[in-house]
């Protein structure tokens, strides 16, 4: 069943994942998801979260793919399989969401959030995303509009353990 199914059946709540939305964000994941997020832009956030998240988690892949105008913050992991596959893919998605928050706002909905996954029916997973929703998709992405590309993240980082820097040339 995977670590995922367990919790859901220790909750009795198969949309969990979002009852924890809030804490699935990088700031919540101190150092490491403050460097993240302190990208001066947007674009440059999506490529550091991109290539980052790809080395910390083996096989899986983020990438943005252009569509016309629309930018499709995508994860496709082929590891992931089962019941516990839905609960990784809504993961990434409500990261993805909750990273375009930090930038965007609070209110930012995305235009549309497709899953890679078995539907989790629950009226929460509508209310969180505030958007349509297509589960059993070929990959998970989260939709945008290429407009919020110019999007800066005025917030300075939280964090306030030093970084120190060794074998650095000068």
């Amino acid at each position: 069943m995977g670590l995922w199914g367990v919790y859901e059946e220790l909750t009795n709540d198969p949309s969990y994942m979002i009852t924890l939305a809030d804490q699935m964000t990088f700031r919540s994941m101190g150092g490491l998801g403050e460097w993240y997020l302190s990208c001066p832009d947007l674009p440059l956030a999506l490529r550091r979260i991109n290539y980052g998240l790809s080395c910390l988690q083996s096989g899986a892949s983020y990438h943005s793919e252009l569509s016309g105008k629309i930018i499709k913050w995508t994860y496709e992991n082929p590891y992931s399989k089962g019941k516990g596959s839905r609960h990784d893919h809504l993961r990434v998605a409500v990261l993805f969401t909750q990273t375009l928050r930090d930038y965007m706002g609070e209110d930012f909905s995305p235009l549309k959030i497709e899953i890679n996954a078995q539907e989790i029916r629950s009226e929460k997973i509508a209310e969180f995303f505030q958007c349509p929703i297509r589960w059993g998709a070929p990959k998970t992405q989260v939709w945008l509009p290429m407009s919020i590309l110019g999007a800066s993240n005025n917030q300075p980082p939280k964090s306030t353990a030093q970084i120190n820097q060794t074998n650095v040339s000068v």
